[in-house]
């Protein structure tokens, strides 16, 4: 059996628990009978989980409630537990969710999956802004209000479910609004459905709640067990109609003797059909004679079977559902109770999101782009065929390894990690684009171009980093060919100063320049929207001589400014610059000034590997200021 059955005294004291109580608490029999919980497990006493306890016990009431519960080895499992008061104490029934709750946060966290998934699921699921208008739905939550999921989109939740002009009181939507956590609620529908909601929010890189996700189940059958539960005066037949999974009680002949609503539904026939009938005619071939050898050992002395297994379920209309059956001799008897789950949705979202992570990742080796998860110690969690391919490795070669140390050049890999952790620690943003090399198996490094965003739990908290990448190592090299064939058509040299007359060829030796990478500084008298349209440049790169400011363009006004500018250029790297409108700055400022600022950058233009064009109309300067200038600067015709 997988529930959980216990009762506690008004002591606290535990006096029953089943063998399933015990496993759920990793503890013994031995350990809990006669000790209180505190003594059990202390600290208990300060849970929300123990505060519902005390409640009930006070005021002989019943709860339900899914808690997670922590372990002394720091395992958490999550549990749901049924509470309801007798003569003793109360009476707590347990069952492991644990996996339930892993399926949630899997769908809650995989966007691209959820509509094969979700609609595979039996619960409601409801994607909302946070003004209550529908975002998504799955096929269930359509199903239930009689209409098709695309219908769904744009209503408002409360017009559709509740019949009502305004969101419903208690709305855990509004909850978790308030409270930026997850909430859980009930609520019933004008038609009488009772629905349990859990709501979760979704937020956006920055942590703040962008749209909410509704988990609903309809609970009106249970809730009505409940009621029916309450006025029960066989307790144990109580907690046996009120498990929630189907269950039955099997006779050493093999026929039913006693079973649960949960089972008439699961198999398709009521109690009184059931009469005369052996589990064996519910069974698929596979499994039949496995299983009664099973259920013979299980009643001879010093042989056992195991309490656990999966099979195939027959039911009535002949459907075939994969079950998970749970099994044991009841003490004292021939008899065996038997706890089964249908788990076929489940093996179908398994299969489903199988098939699109495979999907997915065919997609991006078509694509030729590589994908590499890090965790927030730098280890490698995921790497894809492509990444496999360009480091050269086999993906168990890779996966959980340390990134920086195996797969970086070593000049970086120091940096590049602790970028990582300033990161991860909220210290800085993080760069969507960056190019950095990686160290290949062979030792070669190729040049890669990085997309990357921050992996985070449901909780927003980061749990590591996803980085998308293109090999761009031939292309980079391509585009340096074609900025070195750019200098040598046009006979200029790295770390040269130049001066002509010609004044469109310098204008197109700047722009081919940049327009294949190279870092450029237009600083110009002419019309700067002009020389964006013509010649492809942005208004990054140029600045205007002009003593009026030009909305969008960055103004230069006086000599010490265009020095000032070029410098700036120069220590972020250099590249290429083109000074036009020399006789600009000597009218303004005089023919020594300027020749003296110039004299002095064309050691900066050569410490730097930099080159710089002068425009200038020779015959605005007079015989001597030429013969200087042709002195200091090569000449291009």
């Amino acid at each position: 059996m997988m529930e959980g059955f216990q009762v506690i005294d008004y002591k606290w004291r535990y006096i029953y628990v089943n063998d399933a109580a015990v496993k759920h608490g990793h503890t013994t029999k031995k350990d809990l009978i006669g000790k209180t919980m505190m003594e059990a497990y202390p600290g208990i006493e300060k849970t929300k989980m123990f505060s519902v306890l005390r409640r009930c016990m006070k005021k002989r009431a019943t709860a339900q409630i899914e808690n997670e519960f922590t372990y002394h080895n720091g395992e958490k499992r999550w549990f749901n537990l049924s509470i309801q008061p007798v003569p003793e104490g109360i009476f707590i029934l347990s069952i492991d969710i644990t996996e339930r709750k892993k399926a949630e946060e899997a769908l809650r966290n995989s966007e691209n999956e959820k509509s094969s998934v979700l609609d595979s699921m039996s619960e409601l699921v409801i994607h909302q802004d946070l003004e209550h208008r529908i975002l998504w739905v799955n096929r269930k939550a359509a199903e239930s209000v009689n209409m098709k999921v695309e219908q769904l989109k744009g209503h408002y939740c409360y017009e559709l479910w509740a019949n009502s002009a305004n969101p419903c009181a208690a709305c855990p939507l509004e909850e978790t609004r308030k409270t930026d956590q997850p909430q859980q609620g009930e609520m019933t529908t004008p038609d009488g459905r009772i629905w349990s909601i859990n709501s979760y929010p979704i937020r956006d890189e920055k942590g703040n709640i962008t749209s909410i996700v509704e988990l609903v189940t309809n609970v009106t059958e249970q809730k009505k067990a409940e009621e029916k539960l309450k006025q029960s005066e066989e307790r144990y037949r109580t907690v046996f109609e009120s498990t929630g999974t189907a269950m039955c009680i099997l006779e050493e002949d093999k026929m039913f003797s006693l079973v649960n609503r949960e089972f008439e539904e699961l198999v398709g026939y009521s109690q009184e059909e059931l009469k005369g009938k052996e589990w064996t005619e519910f069974v698929t071939k596979e499994y039949l004679e496995r299983m009664k050898k099973y259920h013979e050992a299980r009643r001879k002395n010093g042989e056992t079977a195991p309490k656990q297994y999966t099979f195939d379920l027959i039911n009535k209309n002949g459907q075939i559902r994969n079950a998970m059956l749970t099994i044991d001799i009841i003490p004292g008897t021939k008899k065996s109770v038997a706890s089964i789950i249908d788990i076929t949705e489940h093996k179908k979202a398994e299969e489903a999101l199988r098939e699109e992570k495979e999907k997915f990742e065919t997609y991006l080796n078509l694509a030729r782009v590589i994908m590499i998860a890090i965790d927030t110690e730098g280890i490698v969690t995921y790497v894809n065929k492509r990444g496999c391919e360009v480091l050269g490795y086999k993906g168990e070669e890779i996966v959980g390894k340390d990134w920086f140390s195996n797969f970086l050049p070593e000049i970086i890999a120091k940096k590049t990690k602790n970028y990582l952790k300033n990161l991860l620690s909220g210290q800085i943003k993080p760069v969507e684009y960056n190019e950095n090399p990686v160290l290949t198996k062979s030792g070669e490094e190729r040049l890669i171009a990085w997309y990357t965003l921050l992996l985070r739990d449901q909780k927003g908290e980061v749990i590591g980093t996803l980085s998308s990448g293109k090999d761009i190592t031939e292309l980079k090299k391509a585009e340096q060919e074609m900025k070195e064939i750019s200098y040598s058509l046009n006979g200029i040299s790295h770390g040269e100063c130049y001066i002509s007359e010609a004044e469109k060829k310098l204008m197109n030796v700047f722009a081919y320049s940049v327009v294949y990478g190279r870092s450029g500084l237009c600083i110009t008298r002419k019309n700067p929207e002009i020389l964006t349209e013509q010649y492809s440049l942005k208004p990054e790169h140029i600045r205007l001589l002009s003593s009026t400011p030009m909305k969008g363009f960055h103004v230069l006004g006086n000599l010490q400014e265009v020095s000032l500018e070029i410098s700036n250029f120069l220590k972020n790297g250099g590249g290429i610059v083109l000074l036009e409108g020399l006789e600009y700055l000597v009218s303004r400022f005089g023919f020594n000034p300027v020749y003296s600022m110039l004299q002095e950058k064309r050691f900066d233009f050569r410490d730097a590997d930099a080159v710089l064009l002068i425009s200038i109309n020779f015959e605005a300067l007079t015989t001597q200021q030429k013969a200087l200038l042709a002195s200091e600067f090569k000449t291009i015709k």
